[in-house]
């Protein structure tokens, strides 16, 4: 008796794993055949090329949100710079409601819904490596991307090289106005999630701020404004290197251009060699600096600098072409006249060492 009772005790555990087992694979299609029911039953007489909210004439908000991975190769002379990011848009699409017991959201292609044309104003070019397209029960629906992005974007370079720079990402939709399609950021103040100032990290710049601007611009007189939302990454350049590699070593340079009027004027070789040689010098850094930037026509920070080395190197050999000028004159008065000039330029330079 009690054989059987444990071998009918066994059988009964058996048989609740068995059941177990087989029903793991059951919940699995379950959900898959919910899944595949709701795609159905949501997609039926849809029109993926109309707007939501049409048939209300209420415009559709579109929520803008960034997700930045990378932005590097910020070119000063081409006025680009290159972005990796994951681009979301949100809206709500009220025909895609659906009840679900077993989902939260599904995934659907994205070229079986609507999607709105927003388009990076301001981009170059556009390359797109991932996107996926999820969808709430309430209707709610995420667009996510991955877009490499090459930006256009107007640098001021008057404070060269101790500038700050507005990076732009212009975002706004090319097919729809204001009156149809209103763009906004999503669940963010800035919309930038996470904030890219505590994840940037750069040799040349450091992130100040971000913010967003929402605007409408107007592409053509006869046409309605587009709603565009401007996103602004602040940067500022680190101006270490550029401090070490030309600052410094110009201003050396003019300290050299100085140390010429103590040179006796009786040596034209010393004079005019050291002379020349420190103005080639500046001409030098002048055009190495301006490898580093496009053709302005304005001057900048640096530019100006370089102009005021060059000046004082360059006075240096104005300065002994007129005394030699007038010490080499056959009169008693031009050679006094030399003297006093050379004299001048010491005690400007620094004061009487003779």
């Amino acid at each position: 008796y009690q054989r059987r009772v444990h071998g009918d005790f066994s059988m009964a555990w058996l048989g609740l794993v068995l059941l177990a087992a087989a029903a793991l694979p059951t919940c699995a299609q379950t959900g898959q055949v919910e899944t595949s029911v709701v795609l159905a039953s949501i997609l039926t007489g849809y029109d993926a090329s109309t707007r939501p909210n049409l048939e209300y004439n209420i415009p559709v908000f579109v929520g803008v949100e960034l997700r930045v991975n990378h932005l590097y190769n910020i070119d000063s002379k081409l006025n680009t710079y290159v972005l990796d990011a994951f681009v979301r848009l949100t809206w709500v699409d009220e025909r895609l409601h659906f009840n679900s017991t077993w989902r939260n959201e599904i995934r659907v292609d994205p070229t079986l819904v609507w999607r709105p044309d927003v388009i990076t104003y301001n981009c170059i070019d556009t390359k797109t490596s991932a996107e996926t397209l999820t969808v709430q029960p309430s209707g709610t629906v995420f667009w996510s991307r991955q877009l490499l992005l090459t930006l256009s974007t107007a640098l001021d370079l008057h404070d060269f090289p101790f500038d700050s720079q507005n990076l732009d990402v212009i975002f706004m939709s090319f097919s729809y106005d204001a009156t149809d399609f209103i763009l906004g950021v999503f669940n963010n103040s800035r919309g930038f999630d996470p904030d890219p100032v505590a994840t940037y990290n750069s040799p040349i710049w450091t992130m100040g701020y971000t913010n967003f601007v929402r605007s409408n611009t107007t592409l053509r007189s006869t046409e309605a404004p587009h709603s565009t939302v401007r996103l602004i990454f602040n940067l500022t350049r680190r101006n270490q290197s550029y401090i070490v590699k030309y600052i410094l070593p110009l201003a050396f340079l003019v300290l050299l251009s100085q140390l010429s009027y103590w040179i006796d004027p009786m040596s034209p070789p010393a004079r005019v060699g050291s002379s020349f040689t420190l103005v080639l010098a500046v001409v030098t850094f002048n055009v190495t600096i301006g490898a580093e930037l496009p053709k302005l026509n304005y001057l900048t920070l640096m530019d100006w600098y370089v102009i005021t080395c060059f000046l004082f190197a360059f006075l240096s050999v104005v300065e002994y072409a007129a005394v030699n000028h007038f010490m080499y004159k056959p009169t008693p008065e031009g050679k006094v006249i030399g003297r006093h000039i050379d004299s001048f330029f010491k005690y400007t330079a620094g004061g009487d060492m003779g």
